[in-house]
């Protein structure tokens, strides 16, 4: 019996001490945690960033700032006046409506280029103008033009020769020139691939060139033939 006793007694102590252990790593944890959920809390203002301060810290710092009151209907008027607002770029330039883009137009060339550069840059020159682009090609010689053609040509500046001849070709003392520059287009490197990517109202106007050519008669059957099978 008295085995038994003090076996029951050690099991009772073993368990209250199990118990207490237990107890003692809860609170140690619990308050840890607590401890950890305060300093992650964002802060709240100039409380929390002064809060290991005293009173007399803080009111000191609060008589030090410079605080200046604003006037009643002052913000209005600051949104009222945003978009009078003066700037550098406004001051240099003006405000945003009322710049006005300048554009002096280059006079008209005189004489033929002498190469493709020149060729393309007078051309651009004469961007929006079909009549000034109509008589720099009548001022080109046959020749000249089908060597400046001999560089890759875009489906845009086809385009834009195929209408300018469409568009301002009246006089029929012309068509030697339109069947000069219509002949010499296909020499141009690349010319049946811009054909591929010309739009039908311009391929329209190709063939209404080559029509009025033939109502001329600057046309032979073999020329006709080809030009046919350039543009179709």
């Amino acid at each position: 019996p008295f085995d038994i006793m003090c076996l029951f007694y050690f099991c009772v102590c073993d368990y209250y001490l199990y118990i207490a252990s237990r107890l003692v790593l809860f609170f140690f944890f619990f308050f840890q945690a607590e401890d950890g959920i305060r300093d992650a809390q964002e802060s709240r203002g100039l409380g929390d960033v002064y809060k290991r301060q005293d009173y007399d810290q803080y009111r000191q710092l609060c008589l030090g700032a410079t605080l200046k009151p604003v006037a009643p209907g002052a913000i209005e008027g600051i949104m009222n006046n945003k978009s009078e607002a003066k700037t550098r770029r406004s001051r240099r330039r003006g405000q945003r409506g009322d710049v006005r883009h300048i554009q002096e137009t280059p006079p008209e060339p005189t004489e033929p280029p002498q190469d493709r550069d020149e060729f393309d840059r007078q051309w651009r020159a004469a961007s929006g103008d079909p009549g000034r682009r109509f008589r720099y090609l009548r001022m080109i010689p046959r020749e000249s033009f089908a060597r400046i053609m001999q560089v890759e040509i875009g489906f845009d500046l086809l385009g834009e020769i195929i209408a300018s001849l469409h568009e301002c070709w009246s006089e029929e003392t012309d068509a030697p020139v339109v069947l000069g520059i219509l002949t010499a287009l296909p020499q141009a490197f690349r010319f049946d691939l811009a054909v591929t990517f010309l739009g039908a109202g311009e391929k329209s106007e190709a063939r209404s060139l080559i029509e009025r050519l033939c109502a001329a008669g600057a046309l032979g059957d073999e020329e006709l033939a080809g030009l046919e099978a350039h543009f179709q």
